[in-house]
């Protein structure tokens, strides 16, 4: 009777151990974690089960990382608990990862100062720190733009894992800009789409020549040559009178009218021929002093790398066009980026203006 107790104590005390978790020995691991890494939840990357309970110890055991800061290197403690058991493991988040470098798409003047962050885009989930490194391996903070320049960037970050890259940014001289500039655009397209069907066939370039001054200031004035201007409306109204003199002998002649006669009618009628008529007409419909008043446009400008900022009144980092310079060309186009303003409505991109010498 003595040894049957004793055998179902044996099988009780088992039966407990193996409830507690008495008979299964956790023991903990080094754990490493790279800096920004995600924390495990797995329990069994923290410890090493003794027995095949690795099961039961994923089912009754609980962990605790509320220690564990992911983004800061240093020495952390998780803490796991099964049964009676607490085991403390100790959690290192080390920084092995060298900052990530990508160059920027931006633009520049000449003299503007550039700092590393104007450069580059930085990854990195450390504290980071750049500079610039010249030819004789010296370091600065800064450096002042120059045209042509290509400059190498160093960056290195609180675990002092550094990276460089090499970075050829755009500049542009913004001198090169100042001066007067002119272009010549054909308006006979925009005239001849209002003169409706009647004027098929007629054409005449009707060219107005366009100035851009563009001051030391960061002022700008665009106007519009007024000799030109008006020798090209003269020469297109009087094309223009001929054009419409023709229309009108066809439309009457065909009513049986002889050209003699309807010369006759007008002279009666306006005391002019047709064609003075029309030409009459045409002068009296535009004020060439008051076009050239209303073309005019005052305003600032500024200059970023190859971005030119223009408004009357103040300018927009949200609104500019894009220009280039090649010896006396300039070219102004339109921005990817964002929607730019037009400098000339119903004209479309790219402009092109030659330097008035």
């Amino acid at each position: 009777m003595r040894k049957k107790i004793l055998l179902s104590a044996a099988a009780m005390v088992l039966g407990l151990a193996t409830l507690t978790g008495c008979g299964t020995k956790l023991t903990a691991n080094s754990l490493t974690l790279e800096l920004g890494d995600s924390v495990p939840d797995d329990i069994l990357e923290y410890v090493t089960v003794s027995s095949g309970d690795s099961e039961d110890v994923l089912a009754n055991a609980t962990l605790s990382t509320e220690d564990i800061n992911n983004m800061s290197v240093g020495q952390y403690t998780a803490t796991v608990t099964y049964g009676k058991q607490t085991v403390e493991v100790n959690v290192e988040v080390t920084d092995t990862v060298a900052p990530v470098l990508e160059a920027k798409d931006e633009s520049f003047a000449v003299g503007d100062v550039i700092t590393v962050e104007d450069l580059v885009d930085i990854d990195d989930y450390n504290d980071v720190t750049g500079v610039f490194i010249d030819e004789d391996g010296n370091e600065q903070d800064t450096i002042t733009a120059e045209e042509g320049m290509t400059v190498t960037v160093r960056v290195t970050d609180a675990s002092d894992n550094s990276s460089e890259l090499e970075v050829s940014p755009e500049v542009n001289d913004i001198a090169q800009l100042y001066g007067t500039w002119e272009s010549t655009f054909d308006l006979s397209g925009m005239i001849e789409e209002e003169l409706g069907s009647e004027f098929a066939g007629f054409h005449e370039e009707f060219d107005i020549t366009l100035l851009m001054d563009f001051n030391e200031d960061g002022t700008f004035k665009m106007y519009a040559d007024e000799d030109t201007l008006t020798d090209s409306f003269n020469n297109y109204i009087e094309s223009l009178a001929v054009f419409g003199t023709e229309l009108i002998y066809t439309q009457f002649t065909a009513e049986g009218y002889s050209r003699k006669e309807i010369n006759s009618v007008f002279k009666q009628e306006y005391g002019m021929g047709i064609e003075e008529y029309m030409l009459s007409e045409l002068q009296k419909s535009v004020d060439i002093k008051e076009l050239v008043e209303s073309i005019e446009t005052t305003g600032v400008y500024e200059v970023e790398g190859n971005k030119l900022y223009m408004d009357e009144f103040a300018i927009s980092s949200y609104s500019y066009d894009l220009f280039t310079i090649e010896g006396d060309v300039l070219t102004i186009d339109a921005s990817e980026e964002v929607d730019s303003v037009d400098i000339l409505e119903e004209f479309s991109y790219p402009y092109v203006f030659n330097r008035v010498q």
